[in-house]
């Protein structure tokens, strides 16, 4: 009985619904979107409560009616054919805010998508963090999460399965080179600041400064690394982007800033043809020799970099040819606390190449030994790419 005057209540709301749009149009007190007629409007209302009336009455099952309309609400983000547009639940919004803050209730890992497995793959565990406790190593293919299984879904899908409150416990299957079965491991979540910049001086002089993603903490942290290095007499200067997935635009214009000339750093053009332009003051331009690392997994926020000092002409650009996202999102909050991610405008370099599909090709092409990935062999002696850019900076250095 409590089912059925449930959907009895709910198809009178949608028709209730119907009536109020036509009126409101009527009397064009209210603005429809250009997307949608007045007519169009009210066929999907209708066409709703037929589906939901049948459901409710016909199917086999209980059904869970949050997860129906939530699942209408990501059907119609993913039905606009783009894989950056996608709704997110008031959870997973709140968990992709956080992401990108910097700051966030984790595991403690830097991951990256893996496009030939289709998982993501973690490339590091942050040291004494709650991944490397649980056993998490570099390397790993995260499989599952809480026993629901994450291949072919998305990055932002699985680090918000993996993201939650603070000591509470997510069990991460994870795929592992040497071992034939699936590791379940269990790992208690702790509140993370994310070391989104990594930096060291290498013998010489030589200054290295990894960047895994560009977050809102990520301009505080570079300065800092960056300033460190050259108080130690820096002469040349290593900047490793590869794995980089990208991240907030104003976190990547910001430290462009700290090392371009003066002038554009990117623009964006909308398909109204607005365009904005992002620039840099030159105050602080990068004037030591300099290497860029770029990868296929060096993405968006990453190309906008590597973009920019490409044809600033900063340096040399070292690895393979960049994965090639050239088109900005802009998340947008709904008012119970869902949101939603739209892509409105495509991006360029500043001597206004659009990347998009097509990657920036490096100055030097290098790749990694044949079957390796990042995750294996940085920080060995069979990072061949990381071997290049040491060569090169000594020569920009002796030049």
């Amino acid at each position: 009985m409590e089912n059925k005057r449930f959907w009895k209540g709910y198809i009178c709301g949608i028709l209730s619904i119907v009536g109020i749009l036509a009126v409101l149009v009527l009397f064009k007190q209210w603005t429809l979107p250009e997307s949608l007629t007045v007519r169009q409007e009210t066929e999907v209302l209708l066409k709703l409560n037929q589906m939901s009336s049948l459901i409710g009455s016909k199917y086999l099952e209980d059904v869970d009616k949050d997860a129906l309309l939530e699942g209408a609400y990501a059907g119609f983000a993913k039905a606009v054919g783009d894989k950056y547009t996608r709704y997110y639940t008031p959870e997973e919004f709140e968990a992709y805010l956080e992401d990108a803050s910097g700051t966030f209730t984790g595991i403690g890992v830097i991951v990256q998508w893996n496009e030939e497995q289709q998982m993501l793959e973690i490339l590091s565990v942050v040291e004494g963090g709650p991944a490397e406790k649980a056993g998490l190593q570099a390397g790993d293919l995260v499989f599952s999460v809480d026993g629901e299984e994450m291949k072919d879904t998305s990055m932002e899908i699985v680090i918000g399965r993996v993201r939650g409150k603070a000591g509470t416990d997510v069990v991460v299957g994870v795929l592992r080179e040497g071992e034939e079965d699936l590791l379940l491991l269990t790992v208690t979540r702790e509140r993370i600041e994310e070391d989104t910049v990594a930096s060291m001086m290498l013998d010489d002089g030589i200054g290295y400064i990894q960047i895994s993603e560009f977050d809102d903490i990520t301009p505080k942290q570079f300065k800092e690394a960056l300033e460190t290095l050259q108080e130690q007499n820096m002469k040349g200067l290593i900047l490793d982007l590869r794995g980089n997935p990208g991240g907030r635009l104003s976190a990547v214009v910001d430290i462009a800033d700290q090392m371009v000339p003066e002038g554009i750093v990117t623009y964006t053009l909308t398909r109204d043809g607005t365009r904005e332009e992002y620039t840099s003051d030159g105050e602080t331009q990068v004037s030591i020799p300099l290497v860029t690392l770029v990868d296929e997994n060096s993405a968006s926020a990453s190309e906008i970099l590597a973009g920019a000092l490409h044809d600033y002409q900063m340096g040399t650009l070292i690895g393979i040819r960049t994965f090639g996202k050239g088109i900005v999102q802009t998340t947008y909050s709904l008012s119970d606390g869902s949101g939603i991610k739209v892509t409105m405008a495509r991006y360029f370099t500043p001597n206004g190449d659009f990347i998009h599909g097509v990657g920036i090709e490096p100055d030097m092409e290098v790749a990694l030994p044949e079957g390796k990935t990042l995750g294996e062999v940085l920080g060995t002696e069979s990072d061949t790419q990381y071997a290049a850019a040491v060569r090169e900076i000594h020569r920009l250095i002796e030049e």
